[in-house]
Parts: structure tokens; C-alpha cells; sequence
């Protein structure tokens, strides 16, 4: 299955996918918080290391990619009220 354009969902279906976006925002935060407590954890085991870093490089992607999503949601939203 192929996923539509945002500016081919009706006003109906940006609202449950706007809903999603907040319940994967709760997912999100538990991710950032568990690679958040591995980076310390390695941090203090192992001292700054490059594994060290690579959970932080995991959250920065999985922010930019959950902050993107949300942005582009919330102008089609927008422009369909406009409407």
C-alpha cells in the first residue's frame, strides 16, 4: 500500500493522522530517553568513545525525521481550514 499525499487527505484523515503523530510523539520521547540512558551508560563505562556517540546520532535523526513529519501535517492542516 502505497501512502497518499498530504494534500490528498481530506480534512478527516489529516486529523487521525495528526493524532498519530502525537501518540508516535510518546514512542519518540521513550526512544530519545532509553538511548539517552545507554549513551550515560556507556559514557561512564567505557568513557567517550565513538559507540558512545552513536545513540545521539540515532535520537538527532529520529527527531529531525519526527519534527519534519509534524511540520509538513500542521501546514496541510492549516491550508485545508483556509480552505
Amino acid at each position: 500500500m502505497g501512502s497518499k499525499n498530504l494534500t490528498d487527505l481530506t480534512g478527516e484523515e489529516l486529523t487521525e493522522k495528526e493524532q498519530k503523530i502525537k501518540k508516535d510523539a510518546k514512542f519518540h520521547a521513550f526512544l530519545i530517553g532509553l538511548l539517552g540512558g545507554v549513551v550515560v551508560w556507556s559514557a561512564v563505562k567505557n568513557g567517550f568513545a565513538w559507540p558512545t556517540f552513536f545513540p545521539l546520532i540515532i535520537i538527532a535523526f529520529l527527531e529531525k525525521r519526527r519534527r519534519d513529519e509534524q511540520k509538513a501535517l500542521q501546514q496541510e492542516i492549516e491550508a485545508s481550514k483556509s480552505q
